[in-house]
């Protein structure tokens, strides 16, 4: 796994290329297990991926904390009400854009 920095330059080399070409970008932290948030790497991610949104007027929308702890299967992957809750709090952000673009009903 590449250095933090590293994961860091390729994301901005993403949003960037995006923007280059008019794509409305949001970023979205994904649900995390409390246990995470005790380890430095974790955190310092979330905290440079703000950041980096923050510098490019991205959108970035943390869903870090949406889930309770029964609601993951395992280390950090969410069982079926977790996986319920992630994909409605997924279509409230994505869904006034399908909307506008005339995709959704």
């Amino acid at each position: 796994e590449p250095p933090l920095a590293q994961q860091i330059e390729a994301l901005g080399e993403t949003v960037d290329y995006l923007i280059a070409r008019q794509v409305q970008v949001t970023v979205v932290l994904l649900p995390t297990r409390r246990g995470f948030f005790e380890f430095t790497l974790p955190n310092a991610y979330r905290g440079q991926v703000k950041v980096l949104c923050e510098r490019r007027a991205v959108r970035c929308v943390d869903l870090s904390h949406l889930l309770e702890e029964d609601e993951f299967w395992d280390i950090n992957h969410s069982n079926w009400r977790g996986l319920q809750k992630t994909h409605q709090a997924m279509m409230d952000i994505v869904e006034p854009h399908l909307r506008r673009n005339g995709l959704l009903d």
